[in-house]
């Protein structure tokens, strides 16, 4: 142990060299930098929102130096786009993830592989599975899952649970072609639990192994980081195999069944194919439920933006539910999901890059292996991008509709699903605008207080605190039109067959015959 402690003070030496010979011509930093730890010690759990005073302060560029890690966020989208976008020979890898890749996945977890041949591969699988052709063809799905959403609101009020039934439900039909109709589920719990720890292990200065790899050396009896890092592992693996068994057991079309039919994927692993799905899995249920408890969030506190919201869809809709075919007809629904997502950006600051050779940018140099955070919470709020930046205004998005978000990042390294996810917002959003009413809660004849800043960071993530509010019927036509959805679902829908329609229309030449309709 003692010659561990050794080496490390030996590198710990070397990284306060070789960072000050590259700190004049870094990118400014708002915080004072100590020898081995950096500014661990500035940093508050809730950082995030002081970071746009420091671009306001410093400029879109700045430089965090977390232990032995050189970190440059990026707070404007014109440089986001320029780095991550244009310049994404460079900038598309990953930094090292000890933890989160080494350890907890054993190198194949596709959110943090390095840019190169097995993220590719993964990333075209994935791909196949979640670009836009493939995207239109679980409108159906979608729609299904958010009659039982309506209903369960309906019927309670664990806004939580029922938000990440949804997700994990309709995930759960996609890759291994079985729904999950109960909320206390406990592979809901699981795959939650799951995703956190992942989240957890890729955020910067959690873990000391990342910041001094060498660590990673230590017997496991001396490194309690691994023994937990193998207990996630196993648990990934057991969930996630036991899902794809169940999907190799069904007579419908799934992901499961559609990857190992590509050509491509001959050379995937068993162990591969549980992350190229799971990581789906965990990024897609974590990132819609807490965009969705913002939702209900904004809604409770944004009375006028919602009575606008229904106005449109009592025009278009009556007493219906929407469908995806109103879409284009919905114009201030549309600019309501947007401005959900911009208002308070759940992906605070992404998915972490990595630059693999020295950059310039503005007169800046930014080294070999410099971590890149995009911090979309700047972006989003920044007030020369956007009117009253911290105000809730579906209607700026109807003067600027092409105005890109930044939540799904750069370049590419971009999130596969991100065509899925936001048809899943705006199915999920304009529904229960048509449905609902949403109002503070009273208890014993007091107003529980709901305010736009009851957030907290977790990680790289900004989310709401948990609230409480009243989710109730607009009238009694919606609530019977809820039910009649719901039933006629249930004597109507062969989840089978629509499964198989879609593995048909997705299936490579030459497949097609194979799957049963």
């Amino acid at each position: 142990m003692i010659s561990i402690l050794l080496l490390v003070g030996l590198i710990a030496t070397l990284q306060v060299v070789r960072t000050r010979r590259q700190a004049a011509k870094l990118p400014p930093s708002p915080l004072p930098s100590l020898p081995i730890i950096g500014s661990l010690h500035q940093l508050g759990k809730a950082w995030l929102r002081q970071s746009r005073d420091w671009h306001r302060n410093y400029g879109p560029l700045i430089t965090l130096k977390l232990g032995g890690q050189t970190i440059v966020l990026v707070g404007s989208q014109e440089a986001a786009s320029e780095l991550l976008g244009k310049r994404g020979r460079l900038y598309s890898s990953r930094p090292h993830f000890v933890m989160a890749l080494d350890l907890m996945s054993k190198g194949d977890h596709t959110v943090f592989l390095p840019y190169g041949p097995k993220w590719k591969l993964h990333n075209r699988l994935q791909m196949s599975i979640l670009g836009v052709r493939a995207s239109r063809q679980y409108h159906s799905l979608q729609e299904l899952e958010t009659q039982q959403t309506l209903l369960d609101f309906v019927e309670g009020d664990n806004y939580e649970l029922i938000f990440q039934r949804f997700q994990a439900s309709l995930i759960h039909t996609m890759a291994y072609g079985r729904r999950l109709p109960k909320q206390n589920d406990q592979r809901l719990h699981e795959v939650e639990a799951l995703s956190k720890a992942f989240i957890n292990a890729a955020t910067a200065g959690n873990y000391l192994v990342d910041i001094f790899p060498i660590l990673k050396h230590t017997p496991t009896c001396l490194a309690p980081w691994k023994k937990y890092a193998q207990q996630i592992h196993d648990r990934t693996i057991s969930l996630n195999r036991g899902h794809i068994l169940e999907a190799e057991k069904t007579m419908a079309w799934n992901w499961v069944k559609h990857i190992r039919s590509l050509k491509e994927s001959e050379s995937l692993t068993d162990h591969e194919l549980t992350f190229v799905i799971g990581s789906i899995y965990q990024a897609g249920v974590d990132t819609m439920t807490n965009l969705l408890r913002l939702f209900l969030m904004a809604s409770v506190l944004n009375p006028v933006a919602v009575r606008r919201a229904q106005a449109e869809l009592d025009k278009v809709v009556g007493n219906r539910l929407p469908s995806f075919d109103d879409m284009e007809r919905l114009p201030f629904i549309n600019a309501y999901v947007k401005e959900v997502i911009r208002w308070r950006p759940v992906a605070g600051l992404g998915a972490p890059h990595c630059v693999i050779q020295d950059d310039v940018y503005h007169g800046f140099t930014i080294p070999k292996g410099t971590t890149i955070l995009a911090n979309q919470f700047a972006m989003e709020l920044d007030p020369e991008l956007w009117e009253e930046p911290e105000e809730f205004m579906p209607e700026r998005w109807l003067q600027r509709p092409d105005q890109e978000l930044g939540i799904f990042g750069y370049g590419r390294r971009k999130c596969t699903g991100q065509y899925q996810a936001m048809d899943s917002a705006y199915i999920v959003m304009s529904r229960m605008l048509w449905a609902f009413q949403f109002n503070h809660r009273y208890e014993h004849g007091r107003k529980v207080e709901l305010g736009p800043w009851d957030l907290k960071q977790d990680g790289n993530l900004y989310v709401a605190k948990p609230f409480r509010a009243d989710i109730k019927p607009r009238d009694s036509q919606k609530k019977d039109a809820i039910y009649a959805a719901v039933n006629s679902e249930k004597d109507d829908v062969d989840l089978d067959y629509v499964l198989n329609e879609i593995g048909h229309a997705l299936a490579p030449k030459g497949n097609r015959d194979d799957i049963e309709t």
